[in-house]
């Protein structure tokens, strides 16, 4: 474990890694994990951008990120993360739309689905699309299919009100909510207003990773994103999300009270949990997942779901080789 010594004051100071190492103190800290001489608080820190260039990183602000990054949890999707698109009032879309993953909808029928062509099984327990890398589920198909919906509509629900109790958060209000070009840190956020960007917003948690390296060679600890918005979520057409320093879609959480509303051609990472409705415009794209409380319309739009539940089966090497595509020929499905 690399020990430095930070200069006790409130104003961040910058200096390059080597000049740590020049000045390292030699006595051992008490506790395996670092801890800064100056406590800072992040809640006191008006601005957590990470600077990374020319491999400088800030005196004091850093290392407070062990103290809540470290111990903020993922939220727990439960069945709901087999989904990439997941809804209560039905799923549409125009022109050529690709999903990777398992779409669903509760209670409402399969009829709520549209614009998918959709084939089924002749048992009736789901139904695919040529649109579709996965299976397709409604209240309406065969047994068992209605119990496991139900289940999963809960559990949407559930990592909901988990995502948007969570409390004692890191950064309150943050930049009013423009995250125009802003990078932002691990941690819980909480927003009164709603939150907006028409370029770029990063997630980046290089800094969570330099003060944490001991820690996350002996435990499974990753990086966790929470952002709580009460009002709308605005991403303008060509903005994007940017992943850096190793940060994951599935990490991120985007717990939203009002709309969602993609512009064309933007980009998005992460797990958005919606209250409301989830419209995703001409050629825009996300890696994570939909789950509304309401409906999501799509257009011409690529989606790619990504979850702890992807990974894990990716480690094992079994993914896309427990749920190969039936094809009509094989089946025998029937159009819808």
């Amino acid at each position: 474990m690399r020990e430095v010594r930070v200069r006790a004051g409130t104003t961040p100071c910058w200096r390059s890694r080597s000049d740590f190492d020049a000045d390292r103190p030699k006595r051992k800290l008490p506790s395996p994990l670092i801890k800064p001489i100056h406590r800072l608080s992040r809640k006191h820190n008006p601005s957590p951008t990470l600077t990374n260039s020319n491999n400088a990183f800030p005196c004091c602000p850093l290392f407070v990120l062990l103290a809540s990054a470290s111990a903020l949890g993922p939220v727990d999707l439960g069945t709901s993360k087999q989904f990439a698109i997941l809804t209560k009032s039905g799923i549409t879309t125009t022109g050529v739309t690709s999903v990777k993953g398992d779409l669903g909808t509760n209670p409402i029928a399969l009829t709520a689905i549209t614009g998918f062509s959709l084939t089924h099984r002749p048992d009736n327990t789901h139904s695919h699309s040529a649109m579709v890398d996965g299976d397709i589920f409604a209240a309406s198909h065969a047994d068992p299919t209605p119990a496991k919906m139900t289940a999963a509509i809960g559990d949407m629900e559930t990592a909901y009100t988990d995502a948007a109790g969570r409390t004692d958060p890191d950064y309150t209000e943050l930049y009013a909510g423009n995250l125009e070009g802003q990078t932002l840190a691990p941690g819980l956020y909480k927003w009164g207003t709603g939150v907006h960007f028409t370029d770029s917003v990063t997630f980046d948690d290089t800094a969570f990773n330099l003060v944490n390296a001991d820690t996350l060679s002996n435990v499974n600890t990753e990086p966790v994103w929470i952002l709580q918005i009460a009002q709308d979520v605005i991403v303008g057409s060509g903005a994007a999300v940017v992943l850096a320093g190793g940060a994951k879609a599935e990490n991120i959480f985007w717990q939203v009270a009002g709309t969602v509303d993609v512009g064309t051609s933007a980009h998005l990472e992460g797990i958005f949990l919606g209250k409301t409705n989830m419209a995703f415009k001409t050629g825009s794209s996300l890696n994570g997942a939909a789950l509304a409380q309401t409906a999501v319309t799509l257009d011409a739009v690529n989606i790619v779901k990504k979850s702890e539940d992807d990974r894990r089966m990716l480690r094992g090497g079994v993914l896309n080789q427990t749920r190969k595509k039936e094809t009509v020929a094989a089946d025998g499905f029937h159009q819808m």
